[in-house]
């Protein structure tokens, strides 16, 4: 199409929204580390999407700048509530997948960029939404703020994403369980320390299966950014959901498989708030992984009314 420099079509837009990403491709280890950069490009399903977009209109937004890290091909921009009330800002490293984002949202703001080069100053950013990166993969920046911490690449994204908001700004985000349940703290007191930890949902395991067919167990974050305050931290830092968060010991589940027993550690606000898991919380897939906490079920009609009914809200 950008060869031929011609009008798209519907047809041609039907083909592009059904790229999921160079996570599907089977790049294996051997590949470069770019390749291997991509290895977690897997995008996000259109209910996942729409149901984010519903809770967050059901807490209260209603539009603003909003930002996507990692915005792959644009699927939440595809969704949004009101296109004359919100402005995306989608930031994407993937070449393919960013030149997809222009041509199917041409009205959205698309930078082919890394992430972490990306200055979000430029922007007055009101929201955050998406789903990071995930991995292993850690980000070593110079940027003071996050230099000392030397985050994973999920991570990363929600702090500095956290970083750019204007006070009061939200964040919606699913990220890897990791971020909830490492039994290191630092990173999620890092989070609280810029930010109100509002909520969370553990999704099914097989949120991510139709989609771009993986079995990965993952968290939809919610944050508010701290209104402006004197002082070194907000008052709120402490508040109940922080310190269950960021600050309280992790909750274990033990289990035994022939015959030897397994922990599996988790973040205690699952363990205060079982209801927030939409599914069974069980220690892993089909007895793989006995010493990671995975959600067997099906994201379906019931869940979905019950996240948006409940009570969580923004401050």
């Amino acid at each position: 199409m950008e060869k031929e420099d011609r009008a798209i079509t519907e047809s041609d837009l039907d083909i592009l929204r059904r790229y999921t990403g160079a996570g599907g491709l089977g790049y294996g280890e051997d590949r470069t580390g770019t390749e291997r950069g991509l290895l977690n490009e897997h995008y996000t399903s259109y209910p996942l999407v729409q149901l984010i977009w519903d809770k967050l209109q059901a807490m209260g937004v209603d539009g603003g700048s909003i930002l996507e890290p990692g915005s792959g091909i644009g699927n939440f921009a595809g969704f949004l509530p009101n296109t004359d009330s919100y402005r995306m800002l989608m930031v994407e490293r993937s070449a393919v997948s960013a030149r997809i984002a222009k041509l199917v949202y041409p009205n959205q703001l698309v930078k082919h960029q890394n992430f972490a080069e990306t200055d979000l100053s430029l922007y007055n950013l009101t929201g955050a939404i998406g789903n990071v990166p995930f991995g292993d993969i850690k980000i070593h920046t110079q940027r003071a703020p996050l230099a000392h911490l030397h985050p994973r690449i999920h991570d990363y994204f929600i702090l500095k994403s956290l970083d750019a908001l204007q006070p009061g700004g939200f964040m919606a985000v699913i990220t890897s369980v990791g971020t909830m349940d490492k039994k290191d703290p630092a990173i999620r007191q890092a989070m609280v320390h810029r930010a109100r930890f509002v909520g969370a949902y553990r999704l099914p395991s097989t949120a991510f299966k139709d989609n771009a067919d993986t079995l990965v167990t993952t968290d939809l974050l919610l944050f508010q950014k701290y209104p402006d305050f004197d002082g070194e931290q907000h008052p709120d830092v402490t508040s109940e959901l922080n310190r269950l968060f960021a600050h309280q010991e992790l909750a274990v589940s033990i289990t035994e498989y022939n015959g030897q027993s397994y922990g599996a550690y988790y973040n205690p606000y699952y363990q205060k708030y079982p209801q927030q898991v939409l599914g069974e919380h069980i220690q892993g897939h089909d007895m793989q992984f006995l010493t990671r906490m995975g959600v067997k079920g099906q994201l379906d009609s019931q869940l979905t009314d019950r996240v948006l009914k409940d009570d969580i809200q923004f401050p």
